[in-house]
């Protein structure tokens, strides 16, 4: 197997070694308690007096509503400063590659104040790259967009493959794998007037032979998580992971739900509301496709709470190609989202955890479309709202609920113009939610929903 570049952080530097690298490459000093010389919790200050430090405590304020302290927050990334129009703006065109020139891999992102990034790949350049355009005014308009990764580097875009971008307070990051499946990789940009992307970071991925689906988690001290899939010569597979403070040393999360992961279904990352890094795939039981998820509560490399999360006893011989994604209400109860075909044709399922993710239960369907249904993707809005994307037969369309998830309305289309958009991803943050999708023309654009 080909020894992919170590551009960054070899996993076999100690935690001293590896948070000086860090610092030296620009990464925030993090660990998931709090940063030293702040106040002591890791949420907003909830003691109804000013600060006490001279910066709010998290450097994102992770509340809704403004800092109870009775002056504005202090740090540059808080989601009490995100005040969207009332007024829906139309859909924006977000890539900008030349006509001729393919784009694949269509992800977003919101910040906390609402900037939003989308990212995508296409070769204009005779390689393919990353590319990410940013949005300043909730996803109204974009700017030409930069290049987020080298000639050369060829990230993974097929089928469920694709780079996926996440953004914080100070940051943009893009975490992608190779062509090869054999390394995961990771590049940032500091937010400001310019978007300049660092080399990308190779991180380790331990015994891994080979990495697949690989997705990025802002943990609650900023710092970057990445999660992925992992497999061995010898047919074994895991849920692995590694975050920037460990100078992305490889963990596993091995022997912890009967059989694999699925080998053909991408995972989702999720941090909770109260710090708590959630991983969730489709597991391969003897052909038993239940949905699971990982908890880890410590912030180390222990991935010790796993539950099953889905219910429905599916059992398939052929791969179903996508995964679950995780949400969270604004009432901390977590939410999780799915297809299969356990009723005999594929349609989409949520399930719910009132207990941090420890356990799941009411896996109940989300809506009939008289189609098979499959790929679904959620976020929950500003006002609680659960919106959830989804593709039925041969289209994408979007469907929410105003009830916590108990019942959604009827699944509709969303429009560019006249142009059904298609392979949609739905995000939410900065007061907005906003759907990614394809025009018939290739072109990728965003669709404010909320």
């Amino acid at each position: 197997m080909p020894t992919p570049p170590t551009r960054g952080l070899p996993g076999s530097l100690p935690r001293s070694a590896a948070l000086a690298a860090a610092l030296a490459f620009g990464l925030a000093p993090s660990a998931c308690g709090p940063v030293p010389g702040t106040d002591d919790d890791a949420a907003s200050d909830d003691d109804g007096a000013p600060d006490d430090d001279a910066a709010d405590d998290d450097a994102a304020d992770d509340d809704t509503t403004p800092d109870d302290d009775a002056t504005p927050d202090d740090d540059t990334g808080d989601d009490d400063d995100a005040t969207p129009p009332d007024e829906i703006p139309p859909p924006a065109r977000a890539t900008d590659a030349p006509d001729g020139v393919a784009v694949t891999g269509l992800d977003l992102a919101v910040a906390p104040d609402g900037e939003v990034y989308a990212s995508w790949v296409d070769d204009r350049d005779g390689s393919l790259r990353v590319r990410v355009a940013r949005s300043r005014d909730f996803g109204a308009s974009f700017e030409p967009s930069v290049a987020a990764t080298a000639a050369g580097e060829d990230p993974m875009v097929a089928a469920a493959r694709r780079p996926y971008v996440v953004a914080d307070a100070e940051r943009v990051a893009v975490v992608f794998t190779d062509r090869e499946l054999t390394g995961v990789s990771a590049a940032w940009a500091q937010r400001g007037e310019l978007l300049d992307f660092q080399p990308s970071m190779a991180m380790d991925v331990g015994a891994a032979e080979g990495v697949d689906f690989a997705r990025g988690a802002i943990g609650p001290n900023l710092e970057l998580w990445v999660a992925w899939q992992g497999w061995d010569a010898e047919g074994r597979r895991w849920i692995a992971f590694g975050h920037e403070y460990d100078g992305f040393r490889a963990g596993e999360a091995d022997d912890i739900a009967p059989g694999d992961p699925c080998p053909c279904c991408p995972l989702d990352a999720f941090f909770d509301s109260v710090g708590t890094l959630l991983v969730a795939w489709r597991n391969n039981d003897e052909n038993l496709r239940e949905q699971w998820v990982v908890l880890n509560e410590a912030c180390g490399l222990d991935f010790a709470v796993a539950a099953q999360a889905s219910h429905t006893g599916w059992v398939t011989d052929s791969c179903p190609m996508d995964g679950p994604r995780l949400a969270e209400r604004q009432d901390g109860v977590l939410l999780l989202t799915w297809a299969d075909s356990s009723t005999g044709e594929g349609r989409i399922w949520v399930a719910s955890s009132a207990d941090g993710g420890a356990s799941w239960s009411g896996d109940h369907g989300v809506a009939e479309t008289g189609e098979a249904q499959s790929n679904p993707r959620v976020a929950v809005g500003p006002a609680g709202r659960i919106w959830v994307a989804f593709t039925s037969g041969a289209g994408e369309v979007l469907t929410s609920s105003e009830d916590g998830g108990a019942s959604f309305a009827s699944p509709a289309p969303v429009l560019a113009g006249e142009a059904r958009l298609a392979d949609m991803e739905v995000r939410a943050g900065g007061g907005v939610v906003l759907v990614a999708g394809y025009a018939e023309d290739g072109s990728g654009w965003v669709a404010r929903v909320e």
